[in-house]
């Protein structure tokens, strides 16, 4: 093969291979920039990741230097009271009236960080008042909201007081500093004089690093120069002429001057703008419905008159006069007014008895507006009361159910329908069954030896309503069938003996065959004495005790 030939077959083979493995090359060739390209788009990435960050910290540095500026110290007692303080005497500025401020649930929030404090605010004000309070509350520098707020009104007119409650929750942020809170807080404590740039101020709450700050007292405008005593002793300055003209007196109000507006143009600002406002709700439609007042079931007694008046509520002002009228015609004797819509009616002692439906309606001269009420009357003869069964005197033992069948008559009322209950002094645990009768307890050990006089009544299902009591003694006592123990028992010449030990009180008893047994609940007789048991009888029923039992563990025959 010549040299040129050699040459181009050279060439030719190069094409085909980088024609062919184009791609390895490329990859083998461009790796190592790719790959520095990625690194530097993750380093990239990651610098604009801590960037966010920084800036995410740097604006929370700054929110949180911001709340400390205008958060409360970091006690939430301490803060608590402040606020409180400040709240009631925002109201009383704002002239509510009958103001209560009662402090919530803290809650602690932010990693420990602060402390959101609550205050309930109770009181009275008119719209006006609500305003100022409202502007002088969001003008105040101070990390604060109003979570909540319910405020209801007497009536729609113009200038009534509403009952308002809030809920006030303010953040105790750590890191803030102990500063006196905005707008009124501080009362003078001595007499203040005309001359006088000095006073005791309660409660002392400002120190040197406060200072200096601005307030007036009376219209009149001070710098505060200097506190001693711990805070409560102010020397100030007067910025201005005094316009004070008379001694001031022990509790008059310091207001703190706030440089962006006065609190009542604050307050007379927000009132214009909720008036102007067009998201302002309007008045609410009244929707009338009108009623006419009576009951409707009236009890009338044979024998005794009936005099009511119906009455109306729900029409418009505008209604003009009402009058009075009923469908069908009125029983012999009754009589309505069509204008007072006073009924009345005198049935005969012997009328027969029976229920009467009518139906009253009252119309509207001017409007035409109606209302309708459907009333029954009962005619019934005189009702007579239930007579309550005599009760004697009971015993009750403690640790025992003790109970009792209570009993009545009554000539008009079914006994099914009588209703029983308790007055007086009733003791703990002790109830009655209102349909039955059945008054049940069981008395413990702290109520023995002690007498109770309760006083049962029943009541009949007639009209009107009558009862009768009647009253009952009840002595509360141990149960010796749970403590009087047979522990001994022996012959004497021929005589057998059996010993009784009562376990409560300590005390013994010896009996002998024929002899009654009184053990509370347990009245019986010996009947007879072995060395190892006693038997006995209560009336036809037979028991045996052995030694060592108490007679409530006797066993029946």
């Amino acid at each position: 093969m010549k040299q040129n030939e050699k040459i181009l077959a050279i060439g030719l083979a190069v094409i085909v291979v980088v024609y062919f493995g184009r791609g390895a090359v490329g990859s083998w060739l461009f790796k190592p920039f790719e790959d520095r390209q990625k690194q530097i788009t993750s380093k990239q990435n990651e610098l604009e990741a801590l960037e966010l960050k920084e800036r995410q910290l740097l604006k929370s540095i700054g929110q949180l230097a911001e709340w400390r500026e205008e958060g409360l110290v970091f006690d939430a007692l301490v803060a608590q009271r402040l606020y409180q303080s400040w709240l009631t005497d925002l109201a009383d500025y704002s002239g509510w009236k009958n103001v209560t401020v009662t402090p919530g649930n803290n809650k602690i929030i932010a990693d420990k960080t602060a402390t959101a404090v609550k205050v309930i605010v109770e009181g009275e004000a008119d719209v006006t008042g609500l305003a100022r309070f409202a502007s002088m509350y969001d003008g105040a520098e101070l990390f604060h909201r109003i979570e909540r707020i319910d405020m209801k009104a007497a009536s729609k007119q113009p200038g009534t007081m509403m009952k308002i409650t809030l809920t006030a929750e303010a953040m105790a942020v750590e890191g803030a500093k102990r500063r006196p809170l905005p707008y009124a807080q501080w009362r003078i404590q001595d007499r203040l004089a005309q001359d006088q740039l000095f006073c005791r101020v309660e409660p002392p709450t400002i120190r040197p690093d406060d200072l200096p700050f601005e307030f007036r007292i009376a219209g009149d405008h001070f710098r505060l120069q200097e506190v001693a005593d711990e805070g409560s002793l102010w020397i100030f300055e007067s910025l201005g002429e005094r316009r004070q003209s008379r001694t001031l007196q022990r509790g008059t109000r310091i207001q703190l001057v706030d440089g962006s507006a006065d609190p009542d143009q604050l307050g007379q600002t927000w009132l214009t703008m909720v008036k102007s406002s067009p998201f302002t709700l309007p008045l609410p439609v009244v929707r009338l419905n009108p009623q006419i007042e009576v009951a409707s079931t009236i009890n009338v007694i044979r024998g005794t008159a009936l005099d009511t008046t119906l009455k109306t509520t729900g029409f418009s002002p505008e209604a003009g006069s009402i009058t009075y009228e009923v469908e069908g015609a009125l029983p012999d004797g009754m009589q309505l007014n069509s204008n007072s819509g006073t009924l009345r009616w005198s049935p005969a002692a012997d009328a027969d008895e029976r229920d009467i439906s009518l139906e009253f309606r009252a119309l509207a001269s001017l409007t035409g507006e109606k209302a309708s009420k459907k009333v029954v009357i009962l005619l019934r003869k005189p009702n007579t009361p239930p007579t309550l069964d005599a009760l004697p005197t009971s015993v009750a033992y403690s640790g025992q159910a003790w109970s009792i069948k209570l009993s009545a008559q009554d000539a008009q009322t079914p006994i099914e329908q009588l209703k029983y209950s308790l007055t007086g002094n009733i003791p703990s645990g002790m109830t009655v069954d209102s349909a039955s009768g059945e008054l049940r307890w069981s008395p413990t050990a702290e109520q023995e030896n002690q007498t109770y006089q309760v006083t049962v009544q029943v009541s009949d299902a007639g009209v009107p309503v009558l009862s009768d009591q009647q009253p009952l003694s009840i002595s509360v006592t141990h149960n010796k069938e749970t403590t009087l123990t047979l522990f001994s028992s022996f012959e004497v010449n021929g005589e057998k003996k059996a010993w009784f030990l009562d376990s409560r009180t300590q005390k013994r008893l010896l009996l002998g065959e024929g002899d009654d047994v009184d053990a509370s609940g347990f009245q019986g007789r010996i009947q007879t004495i072995s060395a190892t048991s006693v038997r006995l009888e209560s009336g036809e029923k037979k028991y045996e005790l052995e030694l060592g039992k108490t007679i409530s563990e006797r066993k029946p025959l």
